[in-house]
């Protein structure tokens, strides 16, 4: 059984991710004002794939 910090954690981290989630709708929205799509997301997923490179640079 969770303890009561264990469950107050859990909440609050489940708050601030739905929150930084939510945050990123109005990100994008105002990102594409300044640049086009197609370079928007390109960013985004060489961001992502220099992110996700060092976990898969050994396999």
């Amino acid at each position: 059984m969770a303890t009561k910090k264990q469950l107050i954690w859990a909440d609050l981290s489940l708050f601030f991710i739905a929150l930084a989630w939510g945050y990123t709708f109005v990100l994008s929205k105002d990102i594409l004002t300044e640049m086009t799509p197609f370079y928007f997301l390109g960013t985004r997923f060489l961001l992502a794939a220099l992110l996700l490179l060092p976990f898969v640079w050994r396999r």
